[in-house]
């Protein structure tokens, strides 16, 4: 059997952060495996065409790490539908876990909170309408946060359950606004433009993860624990949760 890697970046290529690709060069400096990158969405570098590459440097079975925080539809359903679909029957793969119960990514949040100015702090993650576990997570991320950082901590999603807006309409005084979000974008404009509109007190958005070196570190922690790269830290296959 021979291993190939497939980064799975969600999006398309004419929008998508630059930094994500210099991440995945740099990961793919770390391991001998045939690796290569695709895209869920738009029709250039497709998640599809990505997989076809690794086939044909005779790959067997796909290691496929999605750049995503929550096992939702993506993770869940469109991968690997999508996987089984392009992929001939001697060809085999595997999606690893998502990002958001990484150890580097608990970090980044944790630091980005206690750099914070005081205020009630207001995690928001994209959300789902379709599975109940991404909020479940999100709770006890939150949860553990606000015992880590000594801070009073709420959640709120973009879109299903527990809408962010609502939850920040109840706030009074000064709001801390986190994006849980690997990238800027058109949602986060939306949820700072709404969230400025509607709460009459000081307002701080702290960034996404999109100018940092959390999801370097958190895919390389995926790919020690997939034993893609050698893992020099004696915890590294331990989650947060």
């Amino acid at each position: 059997m021979t291993t190939g890697l497939l980064f799975v970046l969600h999006g398309r290529k004419e929008r998508i952060a630059p930094d994500n690709l210099t991440t995945i060069a740099r990961l793919q400096k770390l391991t001998d495996l045939p690796s290569t990158y695709g895209f869920l969405e738009g029709s250039h570098v497709t998640l599809e065409s990505g997989a076809e590459r690794l086939v044909t440097q005779g790959v067997t079975h796909i290691l496929a790490l999605p750049l995503l925080l929550f096992p939702a539809t993506h993770a869940l359903e469109d991968l690997p539908t999508r996987l089984t679909d392009c992929l001939p029957s001697t060809c085999t793969y595997e999606v690893a876990t998502t990002l958001a119960t990484t150890k580097a990514i608990y970090h980044g949040l944790a630091e980005k909170i206690k750099q914070a100015p005081p205020g009630q702090v207001l995690v928001v993650a994209h959300g789902t309408p379709h599975y109940g576990k991404p909020l479940t997570m999100l709770k006890v991320i939150c949860h553990q946060l606000a015992v880590d950082c000594q801070r009073s901590i709420l959640w709120g999603n973009y879109v299903g359950p527990e809408n962010y807006l609502e939850v920040a309409k109840k706030i009074t005084g000064p709001l801390v606004v986190l994006p849980f979000f690997l990238t800027e974008g058109h949602i986060i404009k939306a949820i700072t433009q709404k969230i400025t509109a509607t709460h009459r007190d000081e307002v701080t958005f702290l960034p996404t993860f999109q100018e940092s070196d959390t999801l370097y570190l958190a895919l390389k922690e995926e790919m020690e624990e997939l034993g893609c790269i050698p893992s020099y830290s004696t915890s590294a296959s331990e989650k947060s949760f």
